[in-house]
């Protein structure tokens, strides 16, 4: 898998290629059949082609909101009435 990765993966070389990737992406030209293509690899935070698009990072709780659990206690009944 890494002799591909070296032979169809090749860093971007000049001032035009590395403008392709925003926010400090990577990036690299892809040959193929095809053609030779641009392809980004984004830093955390972002994504796209071009990686263009903000990720914010989330909570972990609010994101999934099944991880969280509150357990309760009430000392009467009266007061569990009040609280809901």
């Amino acid at each position: 898998l890494e002799w591909h990765k070296k032979k169809f993966f090749k860093p971007c070389q000049d001032s035009q290629e590395m403008a392709f990737c925003l926010n400090e992406g990577e990036c690299f030209i892809i040959e193929t059949v095809a053609g030779v293509h641009r392809h980004c690899r984004c830093k955390e935070g972002y994504r796209g082609l071009r990686c263009d698009q903000f990720v914010p990072k989330t909570d972990s709780i609010l994101s999934d909101p099944s991880m969280y659990f509150c357990h309760c206690m009430f000392s009467s009944k009266e007061n569990m009435r009040e609280s809901f």
